[in-house]
């Protein structure tokens, strides 16, 4: 957990650790448009500070199928973006 970390807010919102960043940091995403649930998921917090920062989703998070990025830029999950697809057929 990131309890004892001190951070320093900026005008954007990011949050930046006063002192040495994390590896990892916990991550919630947006609620699911189907079910209403959000999800918490560990990121790489550098790759998370990219992002925020701008960079594309797809290249701050290469490692991640478009499914993952697609759960952390509208918090769909994919059984969820199966359900709207079922419903188009």
């Amino acid at each position: 957990m990131l309890r004892s970390r001190r951070f320093r807010w900026r005008r954007s919102g990011d949050a930046v650790p006063t002192g040495e960043m994390p590896a990892t940091v916990a991550h919630r995403t947006p609620q699911c448009c189907v079910c209403g649930r959000a999800t918490v998921v560990n990121l790489d917090a550098a790759a998370l500070l990219a992002w925020q920062r701008g960079a594309l989703v797809q290249v701050a998070f290469p490692n991640l199928n478009a499914a993952e990025r697609e759960l952390l830029i509208s918090g769909t999950h994919p059984s969820c973006w199966d359900t709207l697809s079922e419903d188009d057929d």
